[in-house]
């Protein structure tokens, strides 16, 4: 059992270094770049070995792993249970992100339709608004007529709908 373990770690083809505690083997092994999509996974010993509670400084760790590579997504984070070997598993999240992809293509879309959509109402206006000019104007007492028609018309339905939800919750 680790002695600490965050995340969830994948099985990986690609181990970017394995190196040792000093600065000169970590700049020799560690000089991979990370690719879009790929998740890899870094191996580093430390001696003396980490004790329960240096933990607590690992936070000053990651914040320095995010500004100096800001795009890198930490996936696992593991400490071997005698404290003595770090693992890290990170990915490059932003160049093939799906997310990122559908997102810009959704918005294109939503752009392209907007652009059709008034297009095509101004236009369907332009040629309404021509045939209204000439179309003689109704008389005033027919608007009323209409109202009238269409609120019984609205009033029959509900009246109908009342009267069948009645029939079936008897029957």
């Amino acid at each position: 059992m680790p002695l600490f373990e965050v995340g969830r770690r994948y099985s990986v083809t690609d181990i970017v270094c394995t190196a040792r505690g000093e600065e000169s083997d970590i700049k020799e092994k560690c000089t991979d770049t990370i690719q879009p999509g790929k998740i890899y996974e870094i191996r580093y010993s430390v001696d003396p070995a980490l004790k329960p509670e240096d933990i607590g400084r690992l936070y000053d760790f990651f914040k320095q792993l995010e500004a100096k590579y800001p795009r890198i997504g930490i996936n696992y984070f593991m400490i071997s249970d005698d404290g003595k070997t770090i693992v890290v598993q990170v990915f490059d999240p932003e160049e093939k992100s799906l997310v990122a992809i559908s997102t810009i293509i959704f918005a294109i879309l939503l752009v392209i339709l907007a652009i059709f959509t008034y297009l095509t109402v101004t236009k369907i206006e332009t040629i309404v608004g021509k045939v209204l000019e000439k179309v003689p104007t109704p008389p005033e007492w027919l608007y009323p007529v209409i109202w009238a028609a269409v609120a019984l018309c609205f009033g029959g339905i509900g009246v109908y709908l009342i009267v069948t939800t009645f029939k079936r919750a008897k029957g």
